[in-house]
């Protein structure tokens, strides 16, 4: 699998305000994963359009939280090679001439 991650301490923000980290999600055009559902669903519904949030059950030991999310990146994957990438949706409204 080909994907592309990165821990907030390695991009320099570790302690920082969970908007701040949502901000920064949204600016790499990234999916943020995550076991904070509760402030972060919040964040994503003020946010009219976002490239995903993954939420990993916060009650569940790290390492069955880990073999979850491995199987859901699986999942995924197989889901990706059936059915082309889906198209994004632009946010901005147009006039009709």
């Amino acid at each position: 699998m080909g994907h592309i991650a990165y821990h907030i301490e390695y991009l320099g923000l570790k302690g920082a305000p969970d908007w701040q980290l949502w901000k920064r999600a949204l600016q790499d055009d990234s999916i943020f994963v995550t076991n904070n559902a509760q402030d972060f669903r919040k964040l994503s519904r003020k946010s009219e359009i976002h490239p995903g949030l993954v939420l990993i059950l916060p009650l569940v030991r790290p390492e069955v939280q880990r073999q979850l999310f491995q199987v859901g990146l699986e999942y995924l994957e197989r889901l990706s090679r059936r059915s082309p990438a889906p198209r994004r949706l632009s946010a901005r409204k147009t006039t009709s001439a």
